[in-house]
């Protein structure tokens, strides 16, 4: 009967130790290299590796305020990174910097919220241009991974005399 009872204990315990861990929760760290990787991945112009931060299911809506006029797009993930490697592709000169304001983390550690403010310059068609933004971005769990499901952003984009410094 001992052994009975051993082995059975034995199954269940190296049936616990082989199930898959749950995953660890959200926290702000977690979000901050997220965000940190998103922001490496721009700056080498990596459109790929910026793919493996956003969730296949992505929302991104962009609104641009061009002269006063404002433009608003919905992406999927897909005509996001398509659209971001067109851009990217016409530019001469491209400076990305980006800063974390908040993030707040909800739904006991399922989601964070953060929101953010991206500085960038840039030569477009011999024009040079600045562009500042601000985001609410959400990171949810995907398959136990953190990534980006969603962007809210608007930028204001407009010409530059001389050189700007971020």
């Amino acid at each position: 009967m001992r052994l009975v009872l051993r082995i059975l204990w034995l199954s269940l315990l190296a049936a616990a130790l082989s199930a898959p861990a749950a995953a660890a929760p959200i926290s702000k760290s977690t979000v901050n290299t997220l965000c940190a990787a998103l922001d490496a991945a721009m700056v080498r112009n990596d459109i790929e590796a910026v793919g493996k931060l956003i969730s296949a299911n992505a929302r991104i809506i962009s609104t641009n305020i061009v002269d006063g006029e404002r433009q608003t797009v919905s992406y999927t993930k897909d005509e996001y990174l398509d659209a971001l490697s067109e851009q990217l592709e016409s530019l001469s000169y491209y400076r990305y910097e980006r800063k974390t304001i908040s993030i707040e983390i909800v739904d006991k550690g399922r989601m964070a919220i953060g929101k953010d403010r991206t500085i960038e310059s840039m030569n477009m068609d011999g024009v040079r241009l600045r562009a500042v933004s601000t985001s609410t971005f959400i990171v949810e769990l995907v398959k136990g991974v953190p990534l980006v499901t969603s962007i809210i952003g608007e930028s204001t984009v407009m010409e530059m005399d001389g050189v700007y410094e971020i």
